[in-house]
Protein backbone atom coordinates (compact mmCIF):
# COMPACT_ATOMS: atom_id res chain seq x y z
CA UNK A 1 0.00 0.00 0.00
CA UNK A 2 0.86 3.16 -0.58
CA UNK A 3 -0.54 4.47 2.79
CA UNK A 4 -1.63 2.69 6.06
CA UNK A 5 -3.04 3.73 9.43
CA UNK A 6 -4.97 2.22 12.59
CA UNK A 7 -7.87 2.84 14.75
CA UNK A 8 -6.47 3.72 18.16
CA UNK A 9 -9.83 2.93 18.65
CA UNK A 10 -9.91 -0.61 18.05
CA UNK A 11 -6.51 -2.13 17.07
CA UNK A 12 -7.76 -4.87 14.27
CA UNK A 13 -9.11 -1.83 12.40
CA UNK A 14 -6.35 -1.28 10.12
CA UNK A 15 -6.89 1.55 6.80
CA UNK A 16 -4.74 1.38 3.35
CA UNK A 17 -4.56 3.31 0.38
CA UNK A 18 -3.24 2.41 -3.12
CA UNK A 19 -3.80 3.66 -6.11
CA UNK A 20 -7.78 4.48 -6.35
CA UNK A 21 -8.73 1.75 -3.63
CA UNK A 22 -9.17 2.69 0.07
CA UNK A 23 -9.09 -0.62 1.70
CA UNK A 24 -10.47 -1.66 5.44
CA UNK A 25 -9.39 -4.43 7.55
CA UNK A 26 -11.21 -4.93 10.54
CA UNK A 27 -9.76 -8.30 11.59
CA UNK A 28 -6.08 -7.07 11.71
CA UNK A 29 -5.11 -7.59 8.43
CA UNK A 30 -6.59 -11.03 7.79
CA UNK A 31 -9.12 -10.26 5.81
CA UNK A 32 -9.58 -6.17 3.48
CA UNK A 33 -12.88 -4.99 1.69
CA UNK A 34 -11.78 -2.42 -1.15
CA UNK A 35 -13.71 0.60 -2.14
CA UNK A 36 -13.17 2.58 -5.07
CA UNK A 37 -12.10 6.30 -5.01
CA UNK A 38 -14.39 7.62 -8.33
CA UNK A 39 -13.09 11.41 -7.20
CA UNK A 40 -9.66 10.48 -6.65
CA UNK A 41 -6.95 8.62 -7.99
CA UNK A 42 -4.06 8.09 -7.39
CA UNK A 43 -4.18 7.71 -3.40
CA UNK A 44 -1.21 8.43 -1.34
CA UNK A 45 -2.29 9.04 2.09
CA UNK A 46 -4.81 8.10 4.58
CA UNK A 47 -5.05 9.04 7.79
CA UNK A 48 -7.54 8.26 10.46
CA UNK A 49 -8.69 10.52 13.22
CA UNK A 50 -7.61 9.45 16.32
CA UNK A 51 -10.43 10.45 18.74
CA UNK A 52 -13.40 9.41 16.00
CA UNK A 53 -12.36 6.89 13.79
CA UNK A 54 -15.54 7.53 11.72
CA UNK A 55 -13.27 10.89 10.49
CA UNK A 56 -11.03 10.10 7.63
CA UNK A 57 -8.99 11.94 5.37
CA UNK A 58 -7.51 10.42 2.02
CA UNK A 59 -4.69 12.38 -0.30
CA UNK A 60 -3.79 12.39 -3.74
CA UNK A 61 -0.74 12.25 -5.66
CA UNK A 62 -2.30 16.30 -6.68
CA UNK A 63 -2.57 17.07 -2.63
CA UNK A 64 -6.14 17.01 -2.66
CA UNK A 65 -7.42 15.98 0.82
CA UNK A 66 -10.92 14.41 0.98
CA UNK A 67 -12.71 14.06 4.39
CA UNK A 68 -15.19 11.05 4.85
CA UNK A 69 -17.18 10.94 8.08
CA UNK A 70 -18.52 7.47 7.58
CA UNK A 71 -15.55 5.55 7.71
CA UNK A 72 -14.23 5.52 4.24
CA UNK A 73 -17.68 4.01 2.96
CA UNK A 74 -18.07 7.43 0.88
Amino acid sequence: PSSMDLSTQNSNKLYACRNDRLSVSTDGGNNWLSYQAASLNSLRNVYVNKFNEQYLFVQNSSGNISKSTNGGYS
